[in-house]
Parts: structure tokens; sequence; C-alpha cells
């Protein structure tokens, strides 16, 4: 099913629209088509389906959320404003406005919850429970109804006078206990949907980024697309000299350190790691935030630069191995972005000669004696005083690349 169906549909039996769709569907099984008839009940059924798809494509920005629950009770209050104050306040009409403000409510609370990174389990459940009692409520509303009660005894007020005589009537008791079980299984079932949900995200996390992470669980990542970031590599220095002088464990606890160290710079500036491969760490910037990628690519490596003595000072203090230094190379260009691999294994990557200019940049700091070599491109986006702390190189002949090009590096 479609990503965006599959959100219409949630929204409008789920989420939102589930008043509504229960009051229009009894009102149908009563009244007939001729319950479309109405100008007021057609302009019903069409607010319903607008907001729906309203809320599928931007419920999950807050205040959009919040205005657009509300679309069908305010078009419905409008329609019908003409049959007078007791109408106004019918326990049904009423309806529409509780529960679109305790929907909204609760649908703000899971934004809150996923932008937090906590379950979503128990509100699920509560978003269940208010599903069967919107069922429930206009079960026992249009019962009532049937017996052409005048209007002020349709009201929330008057309405509940009646719950006693309803419930004397052992068909009505089997069929709320019926909702009450059906709450309680599809509770039961979409918090477990939701704590599996939960594992899965919280273990593909760490294997990838939290956005690479959302593009293949989503579909997206199905799709292959070019766009222009920047491509950063960082290598360690005589990595092979190091792990020939150190047990393994020793090897692998310094790399993870390593890692982490760059990753939360990397965090900070709103890149992505591409991939670890062996020492070296291949980074993306402009995948969340395309605008400034250069310059966070260039403040990430000097950042990790600048609290690069103070890394190698906790490495020794724990007795781990410590290297020598580590050359950082930075290019903007267009790249793909897609799944690469066989059907059995695949990486959400980014690849192109682009993607391999980055690399021989990082190469080029061995013989250049640079810890970060930066291209033109990269050097034309960054910001004044970030140029400022480069100093040109000239052309630079790298491996694999017939023409040379122009690079700069970190001022001393």
């Amino acid at each position: 099913m479609p990503r965006y169906l599959k959100a219409f549909l949630d929204e409008l039996l789920f989420y939102s629209g589930q008043f509504a769709l229960f009051y229009i569907v009894m009102r149908l099984s009563d009244s007939g088509l001729g319950f479309l008839l109405d100008s007021g009940h057609l302009l019903l059924v069409v607010a319903l389906l607008v907001q729906s798809a309203w809320l599928a494509f931007q419920g999950h920005l807050p205040r959009v959320r919040f205005l657009g629950s509300f679309l069908v009770p305010v078009i419905y209050s409008l329609s019908e404003i003409g049959e007078g104050l007791d109408y106004f306040f019918n326990a049904a009409h009423m309806g529409f406005w509780i529960y679109a403000l305790v929907a909204a409510l609760l649908q703000l609370h899971i934004i809150s919850l996923k932008k937090k990174g906590k379950s979503q389990q128990l509100t699920e459940l509560v978003v269940v429970a208010m599903t069967i009692s919107i069922f429930l409520f206009l079960y026992f509303y249009f019962d009532i109804a049937k017996e052409n009660l005048p209007d002020h005894e349709l009201t929330l007020t008057g309405i509940f006078a009646h719950l006693p005589a309803f419930l004397q009537d052992l068909t009505h008791l089997y069929i709320i206990f019926g909702g009450l079980v059906l709450a309680l299984i599809l509770g039961l079932g979409r918090m477990e949907v939701t704590r599996l949900k939960d594992r899965l995200n919280t273990l593909f996390g760490v294997y990838v980024d939290a956005s690479i992470r959302d593009r293949i669980v989503s579909g997206q990542a199905a799709r292959s697309e070019t766009a222009e970031l920047c491509i950063l590599f960082a290598d360690l220095r005589n990595f092979t000299q190091l792990s020939e002088k150190h047990d393994a464990d020793q090897i692998i606890q310094m790399l993870n350190h390593y890692f982490e160290f760059w990753d939360l710079a990397v965090r900070k500036q709103g890149g992505v790691i591409d991939k670890f491969i062996g020492d070296a760490v291949m980074v993306i910037f402009g995948l969340r935030q395309k605008e400034e990628a250069c310059e966070a690519a260039v403040q990430t490596a000097r950042e990790v630069l600048r609290d690069w003595p103070a890394f190698q000072d906790s490495l020794r203090a724990e007795g781990l191995p410590v290297p020598d230094a580590f050359g950082v190379g930075c290019h903007f260009g267009q790249v793909i972005i897609g799944n690469v691999g066989s059907r059995a294994r695949r990486s959400y990557t980014v690849i192109g000669d682009d993607v391999n200019l980055a690399a021989r940049l990082e190469t080029a700091c061995k013989n250049q004696q640079q810890q970060l070599i930066i291209s033109e491109r990269v050097h034309q986006q960054l910001t004044p005083g970030s140029q400022a702390a480069f100093q040109a190189l000239g052309q630079l002949e790298l491996k694999g690349k017939k023409q040379s090009i122009k690079a700069w590096g970190l001022n001393p």
C-alpha cells in the first residue's frame, strides 16, 4: 500500500476522523443515502475527507495537527448553525468538538514522544480506547434519538438521564462488552506493534544513522536519487604499525572510542556518518540540511582537530593505544544516493566520482604534510571567517585523476 494512502486511512479510521466517520455511517444506516441529499451532511463528508488528507500530509507539524483536527467540527457547526441553540448543544454535535480536542492532544503527545525517542505504547492504548468509546457513545446516542425525544433531552446534560434504561437491555450490554473486549485486543495489538517498532528503531539505529534508518523503513531508500552533498573522509595515520604493537581487544576499544569521538562532533553539526571503513570514517553533510553543508563539514573537522590532544590523553589514561594523527579530506559535489549491494545484503550509501575525490584529498594529506585538505568547491562555500583559516596549496595531482584539482590546506 502506498505510504500516503496508508497515512490517509490512518487519519480517517484511527487518528482524527473516527467520530465523523462513525456518525456518517450510523446516519446512513438509519436514513439511507437520503442522508447525503442534505447539503450540510454532504459538506460534512467533504470536510472529513479534506481533514484526513491534510493531516496525513502535514499532521506531523504540531500547529497543523492541532488546528487541522477541528476542521470537521467547525464546518459542521457552521452548516447547522441555523437549527437553533438547542441543536448546537446536541450531544452528538458537542461530541465532534470534545473528541476533536482529545484526539488533537493525544496526537500532539505522540509527536512529542517521537521527538524525544520515547515509547508510545500506552498512548496507543489510549487512542484505541478513545476509538471504541466513540463507537459506544454514538451507538447510545442514536438508540436514544430513535425515541423522538425533544431537543433539550438530547443535549450532553440531558441524554445521560436515559443511560439506566439503556443499560437494562441485555443486547446493549452485549454490544458494550464486545466493544470493551475489542478495545483490549486492538490496544494490546497496537502496543505490541509499537514495542516491536521501538525495538527495531533501537537496534537498527545502532548500525545506521537515524535519518538513513527512517528512509529505509519508510521505503524512501528504494528510490535512487542524485544530490549535491559535502563528503568528508578521515583516516588514522600509521594504523597498521599501531595494530602490530597491541592486541586485538585494545585496538577495537581504541577504535570504538575514536569513532565515538567523531560521532559526537558530526551529530553536533548535523552530519550523517555513512560508514566506518577499517580505521576510516566517511561522513555526509547536506543530507539533513542542505544549507551550509560545507561549513558544517569544515567546522566538524576543525573541532575534532582542536580536541584531538585531549582525546589522546583520555586514551593514555585508559591504557589504550594512542594514534599519532589523522588526515581529513572534504569535497562538495554531485553524488548518487541509493541502495547498493546484492539481493541478500545491501548498503544505503552515496557513490560517485566526487565521493572518490574526497577520499583522494584525504590521502593527499600525507604528501602535503596537512591534517585537513578541502577542495576549491568547498572553500568557495565557506564563510569569510572560515576561508581565512586556509591557505592555497595550488593544483594537486591526485591518484586516479587525469586533471589536477585546486586545493586548500588548514593554516598551521
